[in-house]
């Protein structure tokens, strides 16, 4: 797991995998208004070979991820998890993160948010990870 102990320590990066399947929700569809309503900026399922990484300094939405299959890691300053199946990964806006696969791939269908009022009770708090 790539270490990054402060917020010093992280930065922008986006590497995917050749293996990488992932499918983008259209969210431009009549049918994705209620996702737009609640601020979904972009939003997709995949499954992300080895070695997938993305990583934000100052990320400027909301992440919401769900587990369907395998595992990855999840780190902020102070923060570390392992979600594994079924687990709900919330990272609030601002808060750097790295994420990625470790030893397997990993299935995840995710949500960024953007900053509506409706979310703002998750701004200020810390990564949370919810088990089922």
């Amino acid at each position: 797991m790539a270490e990054a102990s402060a917020q010093t320590g992280y930065r922008n990066v986006i590497c995917v995998p050749v293996d990488t399947r992932q499918r983008f929700l259209q969210l431009e569809q009549e049918a994705a208004g209620p996702l737009l309503k609640m601020g979904v900026r972009l939003s997709g399922v995949g499954t992300f070979g080895l070695n997938y990484r993305v990583g934000y300094r100052d990320p400027s939405c909301r992440l919401v991820l769900l587990t369907l299959d395998g595992d990855g890691f999840y780190q902020s300053p102070g923060v570390e998890f392992r979600p594994v199946v079924g687990d709900l990964l919330l990272s609030p806006v601002g808060v750097p993160l790295l994420l990625g696969s470790v030893e397997q791939s990993w299935s995840f269908l995710w949500f960024y948010i953007n900053g509506l009022k409706r979310w703002q009770h998750l701004d200020g708090c810390l990564p949370r990870l919810i088990r089922p």
